[in-house]
């Protein structure tokens, strides 16, 4: 007999919620289904679906613990946001400021 629904359990380091998708009730246990799309450095892509309300945040970069179940197509379950991780910001390079912002005191260099 074959076993289906085998799930192990991950950390997935530096992996970026790339999407956030709000889906209106009733539905998924709840008013609102939110389904989350994280990618890895590697291109993996994983998928959650919940009806509790998260405080993730889309483009931003977390360490995760979870239950991954891979005959899913990598479908997450019982998704734990690292007590030691700050969400922070994709790597992109930051906006220097314009010289006139600088000048009236509106922005910082």
């Amino acid at each position: 007999m074959d076993v289906l629904n085998v799930s192990e359990e991950l950390t997935l380091y530096d992996v970026e919620l790339r999407h956030k998708i709000s889906i209106p009730g009733p539905g998924y246990r709840g008013e609102i289904t939110t389904v989350y799309i994280f990618i890895d450095k590697d291109a993996n892509t994983y998928y959650w679906i919940t009806a509790s309300y998260q405080s993730f945040e889309e483009g931003k970069i977390y360490d995760i613990e979870c239950k991954c179940n891979r005959s899913k197509s990598n479908r997450l379950t019982y998704v734990k946001c690292l007590d030691s991780t700050v969400a922070v910001q994709s790597e992109q390079p930051a906006a220097k400021p314009d010289a006139e912002d600088v000048l009236l005191g509106l922005k910082d260099y």
